[in-house]
């Protein structure tokens, strides 16, 4: 399959309809037909590019996937983010996904269901089931290249729309507008606890089923992992900033008291 997340290239076009589309529906909705596997954590899938699955599963998970990003992820993964990056998402900081869902949730719906055809439809010429692939002898074909062994052309149509889709979407961030907000320092702690969490439950994961140590099957283990310890380390920061917010600083409060104390002695003598 085309990489996951080289998919949502496809849907970048209506980026400029908004006022139609979720954007993040359509992002979300576009990755997932393969939800299922990260799911399983294994390269099998019954549902997610049926039918059956693009009308209730994708919609359902692709739902899902929407609010953890927006009320957990989102806002703790941007203030880690390189100066740069920061500057193009820190206008999504303040963005209230809860509300916009409540008053446009038929768009949202839909741009999930449009975002999972548009994977259906591009998996059609990339994957060996696929439509165009099944009626097309052209795609069929193996071709040799330099240094490879003979591969057909579904298949090399499938990397290579995996690159040139990251690409666009590199592109394309790197075009966003740049916002004048203060950009936050980067706490290290952060990416940190990400990578032992997800080293963690991948570890965990191959220790019961070694057959998951198969590429495929290895791939959609250690993205899965790592979304879950995004989570898992974006709470932890949630209720962090959350302490730090409502607990008083004790020695803040030693200090201004001694200050109060002090200039009240000041007025209090003779002139």
């Amino acid at each position: 399959m085309p990489f996951t997340f080289s998919h949502p290239a496809i849907i970048l076009p209506l980026y400029h309809y908004s006022k139609w589309f979720s954007l993040t529906g359509l992002i979300v909705g576009s990755m997932s037909p393969d939800f299922e596997y990260y799911i399983r954590m294994r390269m099998f899938g019954v549902y997610g590019h049926a039918c059956s699955g693009i009308c209730l599963l994708n919609i359902l998970t692709g739902l899902a996937v929407a609010f953890i990003f927006h009320l957990i992820i989102r806002n703790p993964l941007i203030r880690h983010l390189p100066a740069g990056l920061q500057r193009r998402f820190n206008v999504y900081l303040t963005f209230n996904w809860t509300l916009y869902f409540c008053r446009h949730y038929l768009i949202v719906v839909f741009s999930l269901f449009l975002g999972s055809l548009s994977h259906i439809f591009w998996d059609a010429f990339t994957h060996p089931s696929g439509w165009f692939v099944s009626h097309s002898l052209w795609l069929q074909q193996e071709i040799t290249l330099p240094f490879l062994q003979p591969l057909p052309v579904y298949k090399l149509l499938q990397h290579g729309s995996s690159v040139s889709g990251l690409l666009c979407i590199a592109a394309f961030i790197w075009c966003m507008p740049q916002s004048n907000q203060p950009v936050m320092r980067i706490n290290y702690r952060y990416w940190l606890l990400i990578a032992v969490f997800a080293l963690v439950i991948a570890s965990t994961r191959i220790s019961f089923n070694p057959d998951c140590l198969r590429s495929g099957h290895l791939i959609v283990t250690i993205i899965m992992s790592l979304f879950i310890s995004t989570i898992v380390t974006s709470l932890y920061f949630h209720r962090s900033k959350h302490h730090e917010l409502s607990e008083p600083n004790i020695g803040n409060t030693i200090q201004e008291k001694r200050r109060q104390l002090k200039t009240k002695g000041n007025q209090n003598k003779p002139h």
